[in-house]
């Protein structure tokens, strides 16, 4: 019963918003930054989007296993691993430049980012030349360090506001095809069955330009630090050596089209 209310008193907030609209243009008041609110208060809506993605990630490497071996067959050997990515997610649009995001994943992954790659050189001496050494090398380009493997959960929250970049009114025009996207996000990472990582944090924020015609981001940056409470490393670091600075280039999202 509560519910009910509740959706008769929203339609009756967005009748009355059309209501007030429609007599601004019959009075044809000339205010912009009335009729901004105007349209804004119109504009209230909400609109859900629940998905979910499976993916399946696979790699081969040389891997350094560090034993004194003579033998180079026996020190290193080709790795193969074969994983996998759950996702489920949910997106609430509000507002038309408002998104708040919550997205879940299982994924099947390796520590294969936190091993080192070292460049080896192996010479060997030809010994049927008498007047001087003669030799033939090779270079051998491997990864060393604790080769993990393990299930990760990720929990991430992220919100975006979308901006005009000419036009700064609460109405897009024709000429407001592309747009400022705005994306802070947080994100925690749980392990199972790790010897290496434990339960960390990251949080970023991104900044992007998104074009409205196509629904897809034309490039943008991010910056974001990793392990915020620094639970994987040895000693306490600063903001500044936590910080990860990327670019990113255009990727379809055709999921939303705030002009609709």
């Amino acid at each position: 019963m509560q519910k009910t209310k509740s959706t008769q008193s929203g339609f009756s907030e967005l009748i009355r918003a059309y209501k007030n609209y429609s007599n601004f243009l019959e009075n044809e008041v000339a205010s912009n930054k009335e009729l901004d609110q105007l349209m804004n208060d119109a504009y209230i809506f909400k609109r859900h989007l629940v998905y979910g993605k499976i993916g399946f990630l696979g790699s081969s490497f040389k891997y350094d296993y560090a034993n004194d071996s003579t033998k180079i067959s026996d020190r290193f050997k080709t790795r193969e691993f074969q994983g996998f990515r759950i996702e489920l997610g949910y997106t609430l649009q509000s507002n038309r430049y408002n998104y708040f995001g919550v997205n879940l994943s299982l994924n099947s992954t390796n520590n294969i980012d936190n091993l080192k790659s070292t460049t080896f050189k192996l010479e060997t001496i030809d010994s049927s030349i008498t007047s001087g050494n003669f030799s033939t090398s090779e270079e051998i380009k491997a990864l060393s360090g604790s080769y993990d493997r393990f299930l990760r959960y990720d929990i991430s929250l992220d919100y975006v506001r979308l901006l005009p970049l000419k036009n700064h009114s609460i109405k897009y025009s024709d000429n407001d095809k592309l747009l400022l996207s705005l994306n802070p996000y947080l994100l925690h990472k749980i392990y199972s069955d790790s010897d290496t990582l434990k339960p960390n944090t990251s949080l970023g924020f991104g900044v992007y330009a998104f074009n409205r015609e196509n629904g897809s981001i034309m490039g943008g940056l991010f910056l974001q630090a990793d392990d915020l409470f620094d639970v994987n490393t040895d000693e306490s670091r600063s903001l500044s050596k936590k910080m990860v600075f990327g670019v990113v280039f255009k990727a379809a999202i055709k999921s939303f089209d705030p002009a609709k």
